[in-house]
């Protein structure tokens, strides 16, 4: 079929007009991650170099297994821009971790990128204590991986209130 349009109109990129969600990025860890050493706030994954297109929303999803030291001990997660004290795109809940044993997580945010930029920038999954004295770690295999991922899920004006990538 010929390409049709008015004049001035343009052609909007194959991923732009395609229907939302479509994956972007993904990053797995396959083995166990170092454990939080005292309640502090510990990176565990940390993403590629990524771009992440102004005016469009990102579903970020984060999923692995959890497990404490000592019994009754609380654990957080997180996905922050780049680095800890990077601006804050998902924050989970406390979660306990009632027993030595692995816990399974799946959390997921939609975050939007303002202004008129597109920005290249590493995403990073933390974990801490949120209660309790146990070290909490993430653990991953190659048959069960801990990851980050994000999808395109469209324009940031349908995703009123959502956390920016700042």
């Amino acid at each position: 079929m010929p390409d049709i349009r008015l004049a001035g109109e343009r052609i909007i990129a194959a991923t732009e007009n395609a229907r939302a969600p479509f994956h972007h990025s993904y990053t797995a860890l396959t083995t166990n991650a170092t454990a939080d050493p005292s309640g502090v706030e510990t990176v565990w994954l940390t993403t590629p170099p990524a771009v992440f297109k102004a005016g469009r929303a990102y579903r970020v999803t984060l999923k692995g297994l959890a497990v404490a030291t000592i019994a009754n001990t609380d654990c957080q997660l997180r996905v922050r821009r780049a680095a800890l004290g990077g601006s804050l795109l998902l924050d989970t809940f406390r979660f306990p971790l009632p027993s030595t044993a692995n816990v399974a997580f799946y959390f997921g945010n939609v975050f939007v990128v303002t202004g008129s930029t597109n920005l290249t920038v590493s995403l990073v999954g933390t974990i801490s204590r949120a209660f309790g004295s146990g070290l909490v770690t993430v653990n991953a295999s190659t048959t069960n991986t801990a990851y980050i991922s994000t999808e395109d899920v469209g324009p940031a004006s349908d995703f009123t209130g959502a956390p920016a990538l700042t």
